[in-house]
């Protein structure tokens, strides 16, 4: 399976909570759940940082289509201070991806200790999302909590990279060895780790931005 992952909100910020944004939060997240991705060996694509949602889903479209492959989108939630729990949305109607999104969920709950939930799309206060909807291959949008509680997002985007992990079936190494299987990448990209428009897998010198 391919994995395509997108940071949402990247072009207009999103939520906002304090010094706290959810495009740049998002970036983090996406950037480090590739890395854990790759170091695994999985074909991993990262969507440029620099799209908005249609382009988004343009882009993805340009070059990818069919069940072989799976679009991720990551964001992050607002509205509460207390409430802490991961979402994972998919296309109403859509059973395959219901499934899909049930066990993502479940791994996201299991990686990061939060309650979780799948839901469909209609459960939104838009009422429908376009990641989901428009993309030619299955396209989940993950709510990483809320914008409101504070995260160590590069462990966030650990996590995330290890729930996809799981639920791909691919034993999760131990952090010592994934470090010791990838130093270039570290040492290449520097501490933010940058994946934009990277199209795996492994291969990270030329698309490091």
């Amino acid at each position: 399976m391919h994995i395509i992952l997108a940071a949402g909100h990247v072009e207009s910020t999103g939520a906002i909570f304090g010094p706290e944004r959810e495009g740049a939060d998002a970036i983090i997240q996406v950037d480090a759940a590739a890395h854990v991705l790759a170091a695994h060996g999985v074909s991993v694509t990262v969507v440029p940082h620099d799209l908005d949602y249609v382009d988004t889903v343009k882009w993805i479209n340009a070059r990818y289509f069919g069940q072989e492959h799976l679009a991720i989108e990551v964001h992050k939630n607002a509205g509460s201070t207390t409430a802490r729990r991961v979402e994972v949305y998919y296309a109403a109607g859509d059973i395959a991806d219901q499934q899909r999104a049930i066990n993502l969920a479940g791994h996201l709950g299991a990686e990061t200790g939060l309650p979780f939930m799948a839901m469909p799309d209609t459960a939104t206060h838009v009422g429908k999302l376009y990641f989901c909807r428009g993309t030619l291959v299955p396209a989940l949008l993950v709510e990483m909590n809320f914008i409101e509680q504070p995260d160590n997002e590069v462990e966030m985007g650990k996590q995330l990279g290890r729930a996809i992990l799981k639920y791909m079936g691919i034993p999760i190494k131990a952090e010592k060895e994934l470090e010791e299987d990838m130093p270039d990448i570290q040492e290449k990209t520097g501490m933010a780790m940058r994946f934009s428009g990277y199209d795996g897998p492994i291969e990270l010198v030329d698309h490091a931005g």
